[in-house]
């Protein structure tokens, strides 16, 4: 079984590039998940890659050159190089993630960990095929209570595989509360969002604690509420969170118990639509986060993705006390970072806040950036700090006139 690359192909591979399209290849034989040669025109071994002829990515590499070892010998070793470079990570608590796709080797398997239940999630039809052999190593390595096969995101369609949930090995667990940085959260592994948890904005939660004491909070799109859980724990004199699920709403109630915090204040609500009402009232916050959902989960979305991000984030600096600090993120990797920092820009002069300091917040060490994928850098998180203690330009009224209504 074997791809011959066309000239595009191989200059993408020569280039590192993990991924080689359908139209960069003259022509190949196999079918989906398997590992085949890759060469070049003339016949030459590249390497090795995993097919996926239902999907436009056709390879997946997997070595460049040949094959040295088997194919089950070279995942475990994969395996286990990936969760040696996640030692040191004790600070995260017992959430973390431990194999992350490209990034350590293994096209299309993510591996997340919650205490003592895996998550895993095969997004490639190589990896399908060996989902059995992953999960028996993993089993052996780290002696769960459950491995669970969370195999329901969108993504397998483009693959043709089926998109389904089941426990691979272990007991069923339906729900947890284990350690995440500070606090313990519930997780429920079934039904959670992604694998469970928001497990790539730890860094981001640490910090949100770090700034919280004595603040009043507003957290929006809060989900379960990790930001406002830190927030709490870090001595936020108060804190509003805002989501549209009572389910998740009532979760961040619970665990705020649980770990003996202050009772947050929540509301069940469309965020696009609470924002102007908030600015009318002339409420104010000295830390707000601003972690909503991705937008733009393809190029066809971005125009209104810019138009949602940059209305929400008006509405947050306007409600920004003189001195606070903004923290707002984007989960579209379609958004790239030049365009959302340029939304930020337009953001902050509609609403008359010009000066603001502006860093960034890196993915934490579990969650790693492929530099030869840009793909995997989709996470931005910013902190807007109002230095100046400036106040807002125009009147909300008038600003009113311009909103625009979210993606």
């Amino acid at each position: 079984m074997e791809a011959i690359l066309d000239k595009n192909g191989l200059k993408r591979w020569r280039w590192g590039r993990p991924w080689v399209f359908r139209d960069q290849v003259e022509r190949f034989s196999g079918g989906p998940g398997d590992l085949v040669e890759v060469k070049d025109p003339s016949g030459r071994l590249l390497g090795t890659a995993f097919l996926s002829p239902s999907s436009r990515i056709l390879l997946r590499r997997f070595t460049r050159g040949p094959l040295e070892r088997p194919l089950e010998e070279e995942l475990s070793a994969r395996i286990d190089a990936a969760l040696a470079r996640r030692r040191g990570l004790e600070e995260r608590g017992e959430c973390m993630r431990l194999v992350y796709s490209e990034a350590d080797g293994l096209p299309g398997l993510v591996v997340d960990r919650y205490g003592p239940v895996l998550v895993v999630q095969t997004l490639t039809a190589g990896m399908d095929r060996l989902a059995g052999p992953a999960a028996d190593h993993l089993w052996e390595r780290l002696s769960p209570r459950m491995i669970l096969a969370r195999n329901d995101p969108a993504a397998r369609n483009m693959e043709g595989l089926p998109r389904e949930v089941r426990v691979l090995r272990g007991e069923r667990v339906e729900r947890l509360r284990v350690p995440f940085g500070r606090v313990r959260v519930t997780v429920e592994p079934f039904s959670g969002q992604k694998t469970g948890l928001y497990l790539d904005q730890a860094p981001a939660r640490r910090l949100v604690g770090s700034l919280a004491a004595g603040k009043r909070v507003l957290d929006l799109f809060c989900y379960q509420g990790g930001f406002t859980l830190e927030a709490l724990a870090g001595g936020a004199s108060s804190v509003l969170s805002v989501d549209a699920s009572a389910r998740a709403l009532r979760i961040l109630e619970e665990d705020a118990r649980e770990n003996g915090l202050p009772r947050p204040e929540t509301l069940e609500a469309n965020v696009f639509r609470l924002l102007p009402g908030l600015v009318r009232e002339g409420e104010r916050f000295d830390l707000i986060v601003l972690d909503p959902p991705a937008f733009a989960k393809n190029k066809a979305q971005v125009p209104g993705a810019e138009r949602g991000y940059r209305e929400l984030n008006r509405r947050c600096l306007q409600l920004l006390s003189p001195g606070g600090v903004l923290v707002t993120c984007s989960c579209s990797y379609n958004m790239d970072r030049g365009r959302f920092l340029e939304i930020l820009r337009r953001a902050a002069s509609d609403a008359g806040k010009a000066g603001l300091q502006v860093e960034t917040v890196p993915p934490g060490r579990d969650h790693p950036v492929l530099l030869s994928l840009p793909e995997s850098d989709y996470l931005k998180v910013y902190v807007l700090s109002d230095v100046e203690g400036t106040e807002m330009g125009e009147e909300p009224e008038r600003r009113e006139k311009k909103g625009v209504p979210g993606p």
